[in-house]
């Protein structure tokens, strides 16, 4: 059965001349094999990936993931695997990693100066969630940061993102994608350049890109001013597809024969796949942080009790910014966060004592016309006083 695709997209621009990649085209995106239902939830995500790594809670961004047995230069989209061109999403990341088949497809990863790569819970499939940029010779990517609206639990396949409010516009890199603001001006281009993984063009299909890509942090960064913005994600038929770099079926010069894949192939469970409505609907589980140092919600004992007893065994560290199960209980952060909710409720308290003088609500009405929106002039006046 074929239905007319309903294409969403964000920056449609394609490699063309410039890396001598011929188009092929998507076919209509339809799951890759009928598989057993996988639920797709935090709950789900947290019992396959508790054998694999450890659940944290960061005073940035809430409860996050961190691998095991990874190397100490181990780099998201780059370390185990290569991207794959599949006739249904595009290119899709595959991996030899048990655990990739969701973490490279739902959420988002971040990499804290402090605290290295962080996975962020999130519930829309995508073949890879990263940002692209290509000249004539170079081909790149780096994780999709956490954005404003993935960061208030409104998780969309919209690609319209905002990094502390402002529209994304990811030619321009002076905010690198938040990060600055997340980290302060001690961020600069050294430290956004280890977020990309670089690769001459021709080796985009080889079966890893560890003797490829580019090391040097200044080479980097010179690159990504050499470079510009090709991300390009739609959504086809509400699964989401990967427009960004085309792929042609045949071999290229320096590099491995191309193969058009079936999406069955680039995962090790097929079942994951899902459609962008069925990841939509679901409501954030374990509340994020904005990415600033203290702005994690306190988290609840249910949170407490999904998390590890150990830091990640891989380094050991801390930072001050991870917690365990035993050591969030008493996270000096959380005594700020303490503070906060109790001015929140107290000027709600004053809010209401200027709308409600008696302590009484008018049951008439609903609470929309109960707000400051309805106030009287002198009502409008006290309100202003107390924001």
């Amino acid at each position: 059965m074929c239905r007319q695709p309903i294409v969403k997209t964000l920056n449609a621009k394609l490699l063309a001349a410039a890396l001598l990649i011929a188009v092929l085209p998507v076919t209509s995106a339809i799951p890759a094999r009928a598989q057993a239902e996988i639920a797709i939830g935090f709950q789900t995500f947290h019992d396959r990936l508790a054998s694999y790594g450890d659940w944290l809670y960061s005073d940035r961004w809430g409860e996050v993931w961190v691998p095991d047995n990874v190397p100490e230069d181990f780099h998201p989209y780059s370390t185990n695997g290569r991207w794959i061109y599949t006739q249904e999403y595009g290119s899709v990341w595959a991996t030899d990693y048990e655990w990739g088949d969701i973490t490279f497809h739902y959420g988002r990863w971040v990499n804290d100066p402090a605290d290295g790569w962080l996975w962020i819970p999130g519930y829309i499939w995508s073949p890879g969630w990263v940002v692209w940029r290509a000249n004539n010779r170079y081909l790149g990517w780096m994780p999709l940061p956490p954005d404003d609206d993935f960061l208030r639990g409104n998780e969309n396949a919209s690609f319209r993102y905002s990094f502390g409010g402002r529209p994304a516009n990811f030619n321009d890199t002076t905010g690198y994608y938040g990060y600055s603001r997340w980290f302060g001006p001690a961020y600069d281009e050294a430290r956004f350049a280890r977020n990309w993984v670089f690769i001459d063009s021709g080796h985009i299909g080889d079966a890893g890109y560890d003797g490829y890509s580019v090391i040097q942090a200044a080479e980097v960064a010179a690159i990504v001013r050499k470079t510009h913005d090709v991300t390009n994600y739609a959504v086809v038929n509400n699964y989401i597809v990967n427009r960004s770099v085309e792929l042609r079926a045949g071999g290229r010069p320096g590099g491995q024969a191309l193969q058009v894949r079936q999406a069955s192939d680039a995962l090790k469970n097929p079942a994951f796949i899902r459609t962008v409505d069925s990841g939509a609907r679901l409501v954030t589980e374990t509340p994020h942080g904005t990415g600033i140092a203290n702005s994690a919600p306190r988290p609840s004992p249910a949170v407490i009790q999904t998390l590890s007893a150990g830091l990640p065994k891989y380094s050991g560290r801390s930072s001050g910014h991870l917690f365990t199960k035993d050591s969030v209980r008493t996270a000096p952060w959380l005594a700020t966060a303490a503070r906060r909710t109790t001015a929140a409720e107290l000027r709600q308290q004053r809010v209401n004592a200027v709308l409600h003088p008696q302590g009484k609500a008018d049951r008439g009405r609903d609470n929309g016309e109960n707000s400051a929106a309805h106030a009287s002039t002198k009502d409008q006046k006290n309100l202003q006083s107390i924001n």
